[in-house]
């Protein structure tokens, strides 16, 4: 059941890849809160505790349109994330 849990957190989060970007690059913060949101409490149920309070932080930053905690942390959050899907590819 955990094998089905990483590979749809995997899957859904080749879309987020491909979104979060183009959401902070357009100060768009309303869907990026969203997206974060979203990473957030996956994250938190497979055990990515480090990324979830990451991606809570950005959450919290983007719905008070803090832009300079969010380009100040958006790198070392996005890598995070990145890294941790890589693990869950290669564990597929």
């Amino acid at each position: 059941m955990y094998a089905e849990v990483l590979k749809a957190y995997w899957e859904q989060g080749q879309e987020y890849l491909s979104r979060l970007p183009e959401f902070f690059q357009q100060g768009d913060w309303k869907n990026y809160a969203i997206i974060v949101h979203a990473i957030k409490s996956t994250s938190l149920q497979i055990g990515a505790e480090e990324l979830s309070e990451m991606a809570f932080q950005q959450e919290m930053a983007a719905k008070e349109e803090n832009e300079a905690f969010l380009k100040e942390n958006w790198e070392g959050f996005f890598q995070l994330y990145n890294a941790v899907l890589k693990k869950i590819e290669g564990m597929l």
